[in-house]
């Protein structure tokens, strides 16, 4: 079973030369940020996107919006970490960068959201009036980062839209709930591919997660996230079962992959070898 891990951290890795798409439809994100902001202004679009997902029930909203939340996604990684585990590498990496990145951009330009520059009562808000930091929105970023780290791990372009499509419909639910302008979002996107092509180059050199035991801390410290999200309140409280249910299908996974399965088997620098002696497996 180890000797199975082992195969896949070995695998040829996916380059930045290979997708360099990434940087493409970051590209274009920008481009249409800086094209709305230019034929409208910074707000431009808020309220016609707010207005249209109305029809759309609250909770629905919520469950979709909370997805976007970082240990929700780690959560996701947490189910995937057994077969793609040069994707959940990938998606350290690109998440490290994507904080410095995203929170840099948040304490420089120090923007309102909605809740802090509209009428209360001139648009739909569901969950927490945030008031400060609304560029970019993080949600989003973190959405683009899961999203593309698994585009890059498979070869279809179809999933590959797919996968874009499903991180676009969470920007632009931090729009319908009330939490960001649509230039956040787009800006966000950007951001979040960006930091997958950086994840790319940081692989060329970074080979610590690929490794055994550095993969392992990453499971262990994934199981951690999931722990975390069972016992804390989701800022969206009708997401609380779906937070709930990924959290424990990943500890469930997590402990049946590391734990019974390799269990009578000691880690060495070559994989699991029985404690008792005989091939590893």
């Amino acid at each position: 079973m180890s000797a199975t891990l082992l195969h896949r951290l070995q695998q040829p890795r996916p380059t930045a030369d290979d997708h360099r798409w990434l940087l493409i439809v970051a590209g274009q994100m920008t481009v249409f940020a800086a094209a709305l902001i230019a034929a409208g202004g910074y707000h431009i679009g808020f309220h016609w996107l707010n207005d249209a997902a109305r029809p759309l029930s609250a909770p629905l909203l919520q469950n979709i919006t909370q997805t976007g939340d970082s240990l929700v996604m780690l959560n996701l990684f947490l189910l995937l970490i057994w077969r793609y585990p040069q994707a959940v590498w990938h998606a350290v990496l690109a998440a490290l960068i994507a904080t410095l990145l995203s929170h840099g951009v948040k304490i420089i330009a120090h923007l309102p959201r909605p809740a802090g520059a509209l009428a209360a009562d001139s648009f739909r808000l569901i969950g927490p009036a945030w008031h400060r930091n609304s560029f970019p929105s993080g949600h989003t970023v973190t959405a683009f980062v899961g999203a593309g780290v698994l585009a890059c791990a498979t070869p279809s372009i179809a999933m590959r839209a797919v996968l874009i499509l499903m991180a676009m419909a969470i920007g632009v639910s931090r729009v319908a709930v009330g939490a960001h302008w649509p230039v956040d979002v787009l800006t966000g996107a950007a951001i979040g591919l960006l930091s997958v092509w950086l994840g790319l180059c940081a692989m060329r050199r970074c080979r610590w997660g690929l490794r055994l035991q550095g993969h392992l801390l990453i499971a262990a410290l994934l199981a951690g996230c999931a722990i975390a999200d069972v016992v804390r309140m989701p800022a969206y409280p009708d997401a609380l079962w779906m937070v709930r249910t990924i959290s424990c299908l990943g500890l469930a996974s997590a402990l049946w992959r590391y734990g019974f399965a390799t269990r009578g088997y000691a880690i060495t620098g070559f994989g699991w070898q029985r404690r008792a002696g005989g091939a590893s497996v």
